[in-house]
């Protein structure tokens, strides 16, 4: 009697696996919202600025006020691809809200450049903070000639009431 019902399952497994193969396969349907699918021939989208990846040492240096109160200073790039191949956009950062709405509001970043491939070097004032807005806002970015290839780079603070600062390194690949 065992055997008959181990059989009996058997084949009742092979009969669904069987049923289910040879049954039509539903088609999923897009939502009705969805945007129709991309032709071979549809133009590609307008490019855009393209974050670009930055190894870097921030700058770092300690600064004082108005009141002689120390505070501390970090300061980092950030970098985007342009429309343009060889030109390069190039943000100047603060690594605490809090510096642009100091009295280092009017701070900015020096960065000198030499891009390893062409041998092509230059220098940008990329500001932090719109300046004098006592919000944090972070400035836009400036251009910068690069040229494509790879880059690398120093970037050091100029600010009112800079103790010292140890400036910063890093390098990016330029689009």
């Amino acid at each position: 009697m065992a055997r008959r019902t181990r059989f009996g399952l058997l084949a009742a497994a092979f009969a669904a696996v069987g049923t289910m193969a040879l049954a039509p396969v539903a088609q999923a349907q897009p939502p009705a919202d969805a945007p129709p699918a991309p032709t071979e021939n549809a133009p590609a989208p307008p490019p855009g600025p393209v974050p670009v990846p930055v190894l870097q040492i921030p700058n770092l240096g300690v600064t004082v006020g108005g009141l002689v109160v120390p505070d501390q200073w970090i300061g980092t790039i950030e970098v985007a691809s342009t429309e343009t191949p060889g030109l390069t956009h190039i943000w100047g950062r603060a690594a605490e809200p809090r510096i642009c709405t100091s009295y280092q509001n009017f701070a900015s970043l020096q960065v000198d450049f030499v891009n390893i491939a062409n041998g092509r070097t230059g220098s940008v004032n990329a500001p932090i903070c719109q300046q004098g807005n006592g919000v944090f806002e972070p400035s836009g970015p400036v251009v910068a000639d690069t040229g494509s290839g790879p880059v690398l780079f120093t970037a050091h603070v100029v600010a009112y009431g800079i103790l010292f600062a140890i400036p910063g390194v890093g390098g990016f690949s330029a689009p």
